[in-house]
């Protein structure tokens, strides 16, 4: 077994290298596989980073058995992150547009709130104002009314007392006339019965 295992060991330590050289190559074909793996969001900058190692990685007779497999993985690869980058970037794009338009449907409404809030101040305030000044037209025509009545009330008055001092003018001037008229009439009879008596002697 000793002796085996001792003429074995060249054929052992070749396998091992042989295993180690074909895992590195094939590793090489993983990672390739690995950079077209999409399955997950990822940005256009992060796709580019992508194509750009799998561009990097040279394919050459290093590669020595494998290179014909490696050549098709990484165009495979490469056709697939470029066709990935380009429909990312529309997506980037559209996204764009789209969040562009909400800003601007954003701002849009915005602008008209404001303007619908300044046209309702303004109109709120036109109305106060007009109903400010219809509150001062009616109290100066009240205070214009109160003043003419108060007037007309002091004239009526001031006629009314005219009248009424007149009038009692008049009663006084008939009734000193009546007592005139009653003093003569009393001299008259007086004188009368005065004739009356002398004739009467």
């Amino acid at each position: 077994d000793a002796w085996r295992d001792e003429a074995r060991g060249p054929l052992n330590e070749w396998e091992a290298q042989e295993e180690a050289r074909k895992a590195q190559h094939e590793g090489g074909i993983s990672f390739f596989r690995e950079l077209a793996d999409g399955d997950y969001e990822v940005t256009s900058e992060e796709i580019a980073q992508r194509l750009a190692k799998a561009e990097s990685i040279k394919v050459d007779e290093s590669w020595e058995e494998y290179e014909a497999e490696a050549h098709r993985v990484k165009e495979n690869v490469v056709t697939t992150l470029r066709t990935s980058l380009e429909k990312q970037k529309q997506h980037e794009a559209e996204q764009a547009e789209l969040a562009r338009l909400r800003a601007e449907a954003e701002a849009r409404e915005q602008k008209e709130r404001e303007e619908r809030i300044a046209r309702e101040a303004e109109e709120r305030a036109r109305r106060e104002a007009e109903q400010a000044a219809q509150a001062e037209r009616e109290a100066v025509a009240r205070r214009e009314q109160e003043a003419r009545e108060a007037a007309e009330r002091r004239e009526r008055e001031h006629q009314e007392a005219l009248d009424r001092a007149q009038r009692e003018a008049e009663k006084e001037r008939q009734r000193i006339e009546d007592e005139h008229r009653r003093m003569e009439q009393e001299r008259l009879d007086d004188q009368r019965r005065q004739e009356e008596a002398r004739h009467q002697l």
